[in-house]
């Protein structure tokens, strides 16, 4: 597997990516599929709605501003197919307006251009281990290079031998 992004956690999620500029979904995919995730992409509803055949998303990125049809609407007819489908709006869309339009309509997260690629995956993450979608416990540790850090076990390991820390380490990291 290729060297994950710095900073990502890893996941075996499959997301589903709904983005019209082409650019840009294929860096989204790219940077989704670096940091461990299975994607599928689409640029509009149509192609998002068949990408599903023999796919069953743990999480969907949507733009909000489609051809034909918006990612508000999108998000409920996604449901309709995927109960309970966690929903990431990343958008150019960024007036608070907009923000809570795209809440009423079901996002559990909402994020404007131009954005983070590590914070994006992040909350990502951060969806999936509220939806359930990635066990407590269960997730990967956090990893750069060859240095990885298992915040659940507050453990720090380089090469896979683990690095002694101070009880003020601990205390500071942890706290």
């Amino acid at each position: 597997m290729p060297e994950e992004l710095p900073g990502t956690v890893s996941t075996t999620a499959r997301a589903l990516i709904v983005e019209d500029e082409p650019n840009l979904l294929e860096l989204l995919t790219a940077s989704l599929e670096l940091s461990g995730f299975t994607t599928r992409g689409a640029p509009e509803a149509g192609a998002a709605l068949a990408a599903l055949d023999g796919f069953t998303p743990d999480i969907a990125v949507l733009d909000v501003t489609l051809p034909g049809r918006s990612g508000l609407d999108l998000a409920g007819d996604l449901r309709g197919v995927v109960p309970g489908l966690p929903v990431l709006f990343l958008t150019a869309r960024d007036t608070v307006q907009d923000r809570v339009a795209g809440f009423r309509a079901g996002a559990d997260d909402y994020v404007t251009e131009p954005f983070s690629l590590e914070e994006v995956v992040l909350r990502l993450n951060a969806i999936l281990r509220r939806s359930g979608a990635l066990e407590p416990g269960g997730a990967e540790p956090l990893r750069y290079a060859d240095l990885e850090l298992d915040e659940e076990g507050h453990e720090v390991r380089r090469s896979g031998v683990p690095v002694g820390l101070s009880p003020t380490d601990v205390q500071h990291q942890w706290t």
